[in-house]
């Protein structure tokens, strides 16, 4: 799943922080294969300023593999960077009255709310 929306706001500088980048200026900085399968979510801008916000909802990947499946996306990325990546991992997200959800496959409670700025 992956959404995005031109920017309105400073949540770059409110809500984000994680490691490691996948993307960064444009090139994949995340270059090596570590072996380490998870489910993923990342966080990234693209070159037109827009924010995405995305999971991979069905599969387990590595941090390198997620990089190479971000660049295969038809997004100019910006700058990609993992937000987290395990079981606890899971995304809601809601527009009008349609919302979408990949549950992590532990219980626990999600964290991370984004919301427009009127």
């Amino acid at each position: 799943l992956l959404f995005g929306e031109t920017p309105t706001s400073t949540l770059r500088e409110d809500a984000f922080q994680s490691y490691p980048w996948l993307i960064r200026g444009g090139e994949q900085v995340f270059a090596q294969e570590t072996g380490q399968y998870a489910r993923r979510t990342f966080v990234g801008t693209d070159t037109e300023g827009r924010w995405y916000v995305g999971v991979v909802p069905s599969e387990s990947v590595t941090l390198f593999q997620l990089a190479h499946l971000l660049r295969a996306l038809p997004v100019q990325w910006m700058h990609a960077l993992n937000l987290d990546g395990g079981p606890s991992t899971g995304l809601v997200t809601k527009s009008g009255r349609q919302e979408d959800r990949f549950d992590s496959f532990a219980p626990v409670s999600f964290v991370i709310v984004a919301k427009r700025r009127l």
